[in-house]
């Protein structure tokens, strides 16, 4: 394998990130893979801080993390949030390892700044999606103050996730804030990576 093809991971936060190195669990995932997963994943995962934090347009974001960050079908893209929406945006169009999205969600949620990111004003090719991936795996919370549980259940419906090991539905993670870890998360990519 040469280094052009290591696997590698990319996380594109969820909006309103305005210092990803020091936000959430996301400092403690990019150890943690970078130690205990460096076998399976040995292009690791460097965080990096993405342009226009608080809307997270979606000209600006996939763009960037096609250009800079050079995700392709050797990337496990991990979306967080509106990053979930960049990333099955992302699949619809360009072939990537897999996806492990959180909080994922398909409107705008009524709110203003998710319209005016411009991820939800199309349909979702949601085939498209599971065709450019190898597989996707979805962490939902009930008690999501942000995003409804309905809104993550049809996502999860749409991709086929529903009632598979693939959709892993927590009754108390919140929008998984106000966490700097996240073993459940490794745990479901070192499960999908022995596979």
């Amino acid at each position: 394998m040469t280094s052009s093809n290591l696997l590698k991971v990319i996380l594109i936060p969820g909006n309103g990130v305005s210092n990803i190195h020091s936000c959430l669990w996301y400092p403690w995932l990019e150890k943690t893979i970078n130690t205990r997963l460096k076998t399976q994943i040995p292009g690791g995962l460097k965080l990096t801080q993405f342009p226009d934090p608080d809307i997270a347009h979606e000209n600006i974001w996939i763009p960037f993390v096609l250009n800079d960050l050079k995700a392709d079908e050797n990337t496990i893209v991990v979306g967080h949030s509106s990053g979930s929406a960049a990333a099955m945006r992302l699949a619809e169009s360009h072939r990537v390892h897999s996806l492990f999205l959180l909080s994922a969600y398909h409107s705008d949620l009524g709110d203003e700044t998710e319209r005016e990111s411009g991820y939800f004003g199309r349909p979702w090719q949601w085939d498209k999606i599971k065709a450019n991936t190898k597989f996707i795996v979805q962490m939902s919370s009930e008690d999501d103050p942000l995003v409804p549980i309905e809104e993550q259940r049809f996502v999860a419906r749409e991709l086929g996730l529903e009632g598979t090991e693939e959709y892993v539905e927590f009754k108390d993670m919140g929008h998984f804030t106000g966490i700097d870890m996240l073993p459940e998360l490794v745990e479901q990519i070192e499960r999908k990576l022995k596979e």
